[in-house]
């Protein structure tokens, strides 16, 4: 886990850097400095491990071996809304959690302080140790060999040193960082997306997708509760309806096993239109999103009308759970204009 922590940093530098080839810095920097961006990708590796220990059913190994992770609800429901971060930080996220393979399970977290203070704190880059370790960057008591070999594989985007001591220390994490201070930031981290996704990719980030693109009235009705055959004469009484009115229906799944990870589109009739495999670490959430993207992909050459039916609720519901903690699939507002598709979401 230090290792993801350290490379927060320089996922956040790489990110904002190329918003920078396209803008003037000062403008990016009215919108979300660099430091903002950095503080919001911490706080989304903190929500991702507060989630996956929630869940965490299996004991770990060795007692006490990952520290416990508190975030407030008012923060987690915030976090949880950012639904699209920059390729780079999604390939960090896309990583955090269980891992099963051969056997084992992994669970990825926070190491308990089994190590001396200043080597913690320079190795363990989260929330809750930041403070910490920018006391000791700009604490000229500090053991030198600590600063000069923090500075030396610095991962912190924007850190200033002047002879080997940290000098914008409260730029980087203000030393009271309240709740109102994170809502802040959130919303400057949405605003830079925002402009970032335009200038540079042409995305419609997620937040400003319009819902009526998307269909999930059958999620009305409880899983628990209703019969199967209930959800498939609902389920095929609107395809017949849709069919009528010219549409053509695709489907679209993700699946994972312990040694892979795929996703597929297919006809209505079962034909494959696409079948393709993914980095094995990837998420099913990743999958199932790929898979819907995949189809809008090749729906751009059909001169149709085209419903593209998901299972997944979490990929195509904005304020899903689990909608945050992967890259989404990147819907060009020309695409979704042109196709007029909305997605048929049952499970």
């Amino acid at each position: 886990m230090s290792i993801t922590t350290r490379a927060v940093g320089f996922a956040t530098a790489i990110a904002y850097q190329r918003t920078c080839t396209t803008w003037n810095t000062a403008a990016i920097a009215e919108i979300a400095t660099i430091h903002v961006v950095y503080r919001v990708h911490l706080l989304l590796v903190h929500l991702k491990l507060y989630l996956a220990q929630q869940i965490q059913t299996e004991a770990v190994s060795v007692e006490n071996a990952l520290q416990h992770i508190f975030l407030a609800d008012e923060i987690r429901e915030e976090l949880i809304l950012i639904t699209q971060v920059p390729n780079v930080m999604a390939m960090i996220l896309d990583c955090i959690g269980k891992v099963e393979q051969d056997g084992f399970i992994w669970h990825v977290g926070y190491p308990t302080r089994d190590l001396c203070d200043e080597e913690y704190d320079s190795l363990v880059i989260n929330p809750d140790t930041m403070r910490d370790l920018l006391h000791r960057l700009s604490n000229p008591a500090t053991s030198a060999v600590m600063r000069h070999d923090f500075i030396k594989y610095n991962s912190i985007p924007g850190a200033k040193f002047e002879g080997e001591l940290l000098v914008n220390a409260d730029d980087i994490w203000p030393v009271r960082y309240s709740s109102g201070d994170i809502l802040a930031d959130i919303h400057s981290y949405k605003n830079w997306i925002t402009r970032k996704l335009r200038a540079i990719d042409n995305h419609n980030p997620p937040w400003k997708i319009n819902q009526a693109s998307c269909d999930w009235s059958l999620n009305r009705y409880k899983k628990d509760s209703t019969p199967n055959s209930t959800f498939k004469q609902l389920f095929l009484q609107k395809t017949t309806d849709l069919k009528k009115n010219g549409w053509t229906i695709i489907y679209t799944d993700g699946s994972k096993t312990n040694y892979s990870t795929a996703f597929s589109v297919t006809t209505e009739s079962g034909s494959d239109l696409s079948i393709k495999q993914m980095i094995p670490l990837s998420s099913i959430f990743s999958a199932e999103a790929s898979a819907i993207l995949e189809a809008l992909a090749l729906c751009t050459h059909k001169k149709q009308k085209v419903v593209i039916c998901s299972d997944s609720l979490s990929v195509i519901r904005p304020h899903s759970v689990t909608f945050f903690t992967f890259r989404m699939p990147k819907v060009k507002k020309t695409m979704c204009s042109n196709l007029q598709n909305f997605l048929i979401c049952y499970r």
